[in-house]
């Protein structure tokens, strides 16, 4: 699990004091680069070849980054995902065409959303998808 607020991580640490042994709270923030204060997805992972994965993503935005450093996982790995796509209005497009570039097939959760705290809002006043989901098996 990754999380930079550190309200929120000591909130995640009791949520999940139960599963120390299984959930890691990683304190840096998902990207296509490796810095002091991001990390790629193939970087946190270990080499999970083969291995079946869920990915779940809701990180305000920044899904299409995240996933652009998720390439040996993506590539290696039998991968279901369900990935927020509303919080930019062309996001659900990227993120989709991210995933085709791998092979993966690709649908979108029923329904539209407008979502009202894109500061953009008022200028393209648009419909869009809420979750990307994508799998390869």
């Amino acid at each position: 699990m990754f999380e930079c607020e550190p309200d929120w991580i000591e909130i995640l640490k009791q949520t999940f004091r139960d599963y120390h042994d299984k959930v890691e709270i990683i304190p840096k923030f998902l990207s296509d680069v490796t810095d002091d204060k991001n990390i790629t997805i193939d970087d946190a992972l270990p080499d999970l070849r083969g291995q079946k994965i869920f990915l779940k993503m809701d990180i305000e935005g920044a899904e299409p980054k995240a996933l652009r450093g998720a390439k040996r996982i993506l590539t290696n790995n039998r991968v279901k995902a369900s990935v927020c796509a509303y919080h930019n209005a062309d996001d659900c497009i990227r993120i989709k065409g991210i995933f085709r570039k791998y092979g993966y097939e690709v649908s979108t959760s029923d329904g539209w959303m407008v979502f009202v705290w894109d500061p953009n809002i008022f200028d393209t006043a648009d419909f869009r998808k809420g979750i990307v989901y994508a799998e390869n098996y």
